[in-house]
Formats: structure tokens, sequence, C-alpha cells
């Protein structure tokens, strides 16, 4: 089961059974190929590391795409195994960065067509979800668990 702590990893690994730990161990390891897979799909990204991916940009995005569904796979076979806290830590803390990543694409789109802000590039609803879950946890963390 799954068990918060006040430092480190936020939760203390030696807790979880051997089905859990298997199932967030899978769940790292297809993030970080789903995380390479569709970085190199981004051009920009992988020529500055010396990779020429140009014809293979679909078919990385893709794999990348299907690695994350995995991720998202095995992330639901471990959450469900985890005690009421996890669940409403977790559960709240999407919700809400779901909301703000949408409300701030949303903004930003309108501002882009009126001429005053950049178009919002490809990855920037991920990346504004990501930011507002890493901020969100930490203020689910305070509210339900400190």
């Amino acid at each position: 089961m799954y068990e918060f702590t006040h430092g480190g990893a936020w939760f203390r690994w030696s807790a979880l059974d051997r089905t859990s730990k298997m199932l967030a161990t899978a769940t790292i390891a297809s993030n970080a190929v789903a995380g390479i897979l569709i970085g190199m799909a981004a051009k920009p990204v992988s020529t500055r590391f010396g990779f020429d991916v140009t014809q293979y940009t679909a078919v990385l995005a893709l794999l990348g795409v299907m690695a994350a569904v995995v991720t998202a796979w095995f992330w639901y076979r471990f959450s469900v195994r985890q005690d009421e806290m996890f669940n409403r830590l977790q559960n709240w803390t999407l919700g809400v960065s779901g909301v703000a990543a949408c409300a701030a694409s949303t903004i930003w789109s309108v501002l882009a067509t009126a001429s005053l802000v950049m178009p919002m590039p490809s990855f920037a609803p991920i990346d504004l979800f990501a930011g507002a879950n890493f901020i969100f946890w930490f203020i689910a963390m305070r509210k339900w668990v400190y």
C-alpha cells in the first residue's frame, strides 16, 4: 500500500507489496520509453543531438503514443491497488490540473488569435498540464496529508 513520507520520493517504497512495486517500475520504465520516443519525434530536439529522424517522425510519434497508453494502463493497475487517500489526491490533482491546462490553453489561443501573443506550440497543452499537475500535487499534499 502506498505510504506518504515528507521527503525523498514522497512515498515509502518498502511499504509497497511485490505486485505494486512491479507495476510502479513498469510505469516508470514505459514512461521513460514514451518520453524518449516522443522527444525524438520532435525534430528540433532530435537534430540538436545529432539524430536525423525526419523520415521516421510519424512512426516515432505513434510508438511514443502507444508507449504512453501502456504507461497509463500500468498506472491505472497500480492506482486501483492503493488506498482511498492516494486515489483522492490523484483524482483531485488530475482533475484540477486538466481544468487549469484547458483554461490556460483556451486563453492562450484566444490571445494568439487576436495577435497579442505568439501562437501556441504543439506541445504546450501537455507542458501546461504537467506543470499544473506538479503544482497541484503539492497543494493536495498540503491539504490532505500534512
